[in-house]
């Protein structure tokens, strides 16, 4: 988390963050029709037939949604623990704790946006497994954004599951909404790769750490087209 937040801060030149107050009406991204964000009524969760984790991650993007998108240190502000764990065994003992507003309005935006940080980097398989490791790296150092793209959408109609991709999609369209209020909470998808990188894919066991520091930007470029591109991608 330490080492997210300075290369972010890095990034930035200490930009004078606006005072903006959004209300919830404003950040409802047409969600009015969803009142009830449960496990058993999800969107088109069960309609795709979805796993645990997809309804899972869906359940909390959509939370974060209704809370608002444009707050500031969101994805680098750490939630409180207690309740990150609290909300995470909940869900991993098959309950609802965010299947209504009021549900949702026991936690704060960085609660939430930890808890989902959280819930993908502790999954049994990220949704880009290792062994696709130096593939996404050779991805991730090609020069052409179309080609990343075209490379990308391959591989990932091959090799990755189709509840995995899944996920992705929804992941990658909840985070290209933040990063379009990147103007309030400063994560751009750039920032957000940086974030995300260790929550989606995880490197091989016997990965040296000159591998892994060599990888990283190629992998950050793997992330940021994935947020980028969605669509094209998945």
């Amino acid at each position: 988390e330490e080492e997210e937040e300075e290369e972010i801060k890095g990034k930035e030149e200490e930009a004078e963050a606006e005072d903006e107050q959004e209300s919830s009406e404003a950040e409802d991204y047409a969600l009015d029709a969803m009142v009830d964000i449960s496990l058993d009524d999800t969107s088109d969760c069960i309609d795709e037939g979805l796993d645990t984790p997809s309804v899972v991650v869906r359940s909390l993007t959509l939370a974060l949604q209704r809370l608002g998108l444009g707050e500031l240190g969101l994805f680098r502000v750490a939630g409180d623990d207690e309740k990150v764990t609290q909300l995470l065994d909940m869900f991993r003992a098959g309950e609802e704790p965010l299947k209504s507003r009021a549900d949702i309005k026991q936690y704060d935006v960085h609660t939430l946006s930890t808890a989902l940080k959280q819930y993908l980097r502790t999954m049994r398989q990220q949704p880009l497994p290792s062994t696709l490791f130096h593939e996404l790296v050779d991805i991730g150092a090609a020069p052409s954004p179309a080609d990343r793209v075209d490379r990308l959408h391959e591989l990932l109609q091959e090799y990755v599951e189709y509840s995995d991709r899944v996920l992705l999609r929804n992941l990658g369209r909840f985070l290209k909404d933040v990063a379009a209020k990147s103007s309030s909470n400063k994560m751009d998808t750039a920032n957000l790769a940086v974030v995300f990188v260790p929550s989606l894919i995880r490197a091989p066991v016997d990965a040296s750490p000159d591998d892994l520091l060599k990888a990283n930007r190629s992998l950050r470029r793997v992330v940021q087209t994935l947020i980028e591109n969605v669509n094209d991608v998945i």
